[in-house]
């Protein structure tokens, strides 16, 4: 016999074992997106910095591998004079160049050479000087992964890669 206070419900198991799998599915894909985030794969982070130096120890370049489409970014970079030498060749490579939009050079450059290479720009320091830093601010223009060259001087050339997000 019934019991007349009870209801009759109707379950559906195989539906809601498929539900619970579909949300553990999602909690573990918005978890690796979360921990992504955090450690840098996404943006500013501590596997999205990275810095590069010429073999010879004579440029450095600081900067983020993981970049956004148009979000300010910056290239900090380090330069190390010859004995005497008073002005500091820095060249950046047409590949490079396609990718990005300089906003600002910290300091301004006495001049800018442009080739079918890429461009160099001359800075000025004072004889003693152990390093010359500067900082480019910049946007990237282009989306996906990619990659450019920049050289001082006679030194050999450090290469930045890197990936642009939309």
């Amino acid at each position: 016999m019934a019991d007349d206070n009870s209801l009759e419900l109707e379950q559906d198991l195989i539906f809601h074992r498929r539900e619970w799998r579909i949300q553990s599915v999602a909690w573990v894909v918005w978890g690796a997106v979360i921990l992504a985030a955090l450690v840098g794969l996404v943006g500013p982070g501590p596997l999205s910095g990275r810095t590069v130096s010429s073999a010879d120890g004579r440029l450095g370049v600081e900067y983020d591998r993981f970049l956004h489409h148009h979000h300010p970014e910056s290239l900090w970079i380090t330069m190390k004079p010859d004995v005497g030498e008073d002005l500091l060749r820095l060249h950046l490579s047409r590949s490079l160049l396609e990718d990005i939009k300089i906003d600002q050079i910290e300091p301004d450059p006495e001049s800018e050479e442009l080739d079918s290479q890429g461009t160099t720009y001359v800075f000025r320091c004072q004889r003693g000087e152990p390093a010359v830093k500067a900082v480019f601010h910049l946007e990237f223009e282009a989306i996906g992964s990619g990659s450019g060259e920049v050289k001082l001087g006679g030194s050999d050339p450090v290469v930045l890669k890197y990936f642009v997000y939309p």
